[in-house]
């Protein structure tokens, strides 16, 4: 189903080859697998985290690689695409247990922060360079 919003990174030169209405294409998948694994040694930026949640349908890891955000000494990750977000859907489903990896897997709980208290997070989450999918919000 089309959505009636463009796709912002179908107009940037490079992400159409990886972002196709909204969703991922298969060199996306790829890449994202790739770069998800190369974070996951610990190995990139310490503002990059790897995320991995159990997939709601099939049952298996799904690694997803965020610039985190930070605000008053506590850490978040930020959702770019909102809550129709796969890795959002899949820590629902999973009662937010998932693992963040930096080298080892560490078991984490994560809860989702209300609507209204999101501002001041978000605000400083903006004070870190934006992937790619943000660079049209």
């Amino acid at each position: 189903m089309r959505t009636l919003r463009k796709d912002p990174a179908e107009q940037s030169g490079y992400l159409r080859y990886f972002y196709r209405d909204w969703k991922t294409t298969l060199l996306g998948r790829i890449w994202n697998r790739a770069f998800a694994f190369v974070s996951g040694l610990g190995v990139l930026p310490r503002v990059l985290i790897t995320l991995q949640t159990k997939g709601r349908f099939s049952g298996r890891l799904c690694s997803t690689v965020f610039a985190g955000a930070e605000f008053e000494g506590r850490h978040y990750i930020v959702s770019m695409l909102g809550d129709r977000s796969g890795w959002v859907e899949n820590l629902r489903a999973a009662g937010g247990k998932a693992f963040i990896k930096r080298g080892r897997s560490s078991p984490v709980k994560l809860t989702e922060i209300a609507v209204r208290e999101r501002a001041p997070i978000l605000k400083a989450r903006r004070q870190h360079p934006r992937p790619a999918r943000a660079q049209n919000s």
